[in-house]
């Protein structure tokens, strides 16, 4: 409030005003006044009142005359500045607009954006996930989003819709040597499409074979894991186990759904030994674990593709192949399932 006060008064003072000039009259009122005053005295029975206040007029006038600014001694001389802003007739300053940013010269140097660093893959909504294909891309090289183990088609290339065909005739998919053979429990899920019933069509396969080769007899092998969406005996999903003439089988309560993407979850648990199988989030299988997953050291990992020579190759549709560390339970296959092929 001080700084307004003071403000306001310098302003004045700026415009040519003087604080005598509140209460010193002009000649104009000093002549009414003087004009009443008389016709005062002559209607007074004494002329007192007219002499009594002559002296202090006089010295108003005076004091008037003295405080008062020298006229312009040439008409056509530049007249009085006023503050910037004032309005017309008035002397009122308001204050100036704020002057815009001053823009840095043409020349100077101006530092480049830095460019945002790529998202990273998000983290799993179910923890334990070490192997993420989602076909998407194009070329023969299948991408691994959670780690370095890329898988390659034997023939063909993706189209970059984001799913795999398999025709059952030369196309199938490499795997790498060994993604399950580091793991003590392992759970391996996948989104397929089937439309018409292939008998002992593969999902998937990680086998291991004493001689190198197609096998022809449950003798030859180490070990053997895979998913079938066709058992040739009972025309159902299969996951099954095996190794030297031993073979155990989770097999659903009912057929492969045709025409449509269903998700199937097969969960190795070491702990309890024992191989379970999920159709689209429900237990539907289950059988005894009979070999540790450290067996499956050798190169026959395959999708679409079985390691016995009489079995054809598949007829699918891949959305989504995934692979955890570990034994995933009920309730996290329901999540995986509700949240879908797509989500990390």
């Amino acid at each position: 409030m001080r700084q307004f006060v003071l403000s306001g008064c310098l302003g004045l003072l700026g415009c040519g005003f003087h604080f005598d000039d509140f209460h010193a009259p002009s000649d104009a009122s000093l002549a009414g006044t003087r004009d009443a005053s008389d016709d005062a005295a002559a209607r007074s029975p004494s002329g007192a009142s007219r002499d009594a206040g002559r002296p202090l007029l006089d010295a108003r006038v005076a004091r008037s005359d003295a405080a008062a600014p020298a006229a312009p001694e040439d008409a056509g001389s530049t007249p009085p500045a006023v503050c910037d802003g004032a309005a017309p007739g008035s002397c009122v300053c308001e204050p100036a607009p704020c002057a815009p940013p001053v823009s840095p010269p043409a020349d100077s140097p101006v530092d480049a954006a830095t460019p945002a660093p790529p998202p990273a893959e998000p983290a799993p909504q179910v923890p334990g996930l070490v192997l993420r294909y989602d076909f998407s891309g194009e070329g023969a090289s299948i991408r691994d989003l959670r780690g370095s183990a890329h898988a390659a088609l034997n023939v063909g290339a993706l189209d970059g819709s984001g799913t795999l065909t398999l025709d059952g005739m030369l196309r199938y998919v490499v795997l790498p040597a060994g993604l399950l053979s580091s793991l003590s429990s392992a759970t391996v899920a996948s989104w397929v499409e089937s439309t018409q019933a292939v008998c002992w069509q593969r999902v998937y396969e990680f086998s291991v074979a004493r001689a190198a080769g197609l096998v022809l007899a449950d003798t030859e092998l180490t070990g053997e894991l895979l998913l079938t969406t066709d058992e040739c005996e009972s025309g159902r999903i299969a996951a099954i186990s095996r190794r030297s003439g031993q073979r155990e089988t989770a097999l659903s309560q009912r057929p492969m759904t045709r025409a449509r993407m269903v998700s199937l979850v097969v969960v190795y648990d070491a702990e309890r030994r024992r191989v379970s199988l999920y159709v689209d989030g429900v237990l539907s299988g289950d059988s005894p674990m009979p070999f540790a997953l450290s067996t499956l050291t050798g190169d026959s990992s395959w999708l679409g593709r079985s390691t016995w020579l009489q079995d054809p190759l598949a007829q699918l549709r891949y959305d989504e192949f995934r692979i955890y560390d570990r034994a995933v339970s009920a309730d996290e296959v329901a999540k995986l399932v509700s949240l879908g092929a797509d989500s990390p």
